[in-house]
């Protein structure tokens, strides 16, 4: 799906002016943290408290409970806005919590260049009532065992501002592999193919 696409969605589910600081947001240089678990690294088990459901390839799930829902943020409309088709979702007393989106290879990611047996782990939310609780954190570990079996390397990317991502990522037994200053919708990218052949 094409940025133009990309646009229309997010002005369709967000608005204009969301888009606008988006955009504005996107131009300012970032230093962007490139994280990596392959199959067979130890994953961080993380058991979630009563009332909490978590499911993997939750698209039709997904589109079921954005029915109930109102006000969702961007991140629970990735199908619509760029064409994603897989993501893994928390639901709390069957509320909408928290979502992973997947993007496997061969798909076109911002930061990281995949490889053919690659995913990305990306665009995660979690909603600002269910935060602090270690659910995102629960979702993730989730959501990485379910993709290790599917797909022998994961990668995540966090923005040197988001620092909640920060800690998260590699709690659940990511490792961080490079940083890359740039701004988020142009500049360099990580090459998954370059960092195997530097054997990382």
């Amino acid at each position: 799906m094409g940025l133009a696409s990309s646009v229309r969605g997010l002005i369709r589910y967000e608005g204009f002016s969301s888009v606008l600081s988006t955009a504005l947001d996107a131009l300012k240089p970032l230093d962007f943290h490139i994280f990596v678990i392959r199959r067979g690294d130890p994953v961080t088990e993380v058991r979630p408290p009563e009332g909490v459901e978590m499911y993997a390839d939750a698209l039709e799930r997904l589109r079921d409970a954005r029915g109930s829902a109102t006000g969702l943020p961007n991140e629970f409309w990735r199908d619509k806005i760029n064409g994603a088709s897989v993501c893994s979702l928390m639901l709390v007393n069957g509320e909408l919590a928290s979502i992973i989106w997947v993007y496997p290879a061969p798909a076109k990611r911002p930061v990281v260049v995949l490889e053919s047996t690659d995913a990305e782990l990306s665009a995660t939310y979690t909603l600002p009532k269910f935060r602090g609780r270690g659910f995102h954190r629960a979702l993730l570990a989730y959501s990485t065992v379910w993709q290790l079996r599917e797909r022998s390397r994961l990668f995540m990317v966090a923005a040197g501002d988001n620092l909640p991502s920060l800690k998260v990522i590699p709690e659940v037994g990511y490792k961080e592999v490079a940083v890359i200053w740039r701004r988020a919708i142009l500049g360099p990218k990580f090459s998954a193919e370059k960092m195997s052949r530097a054997g990382r």
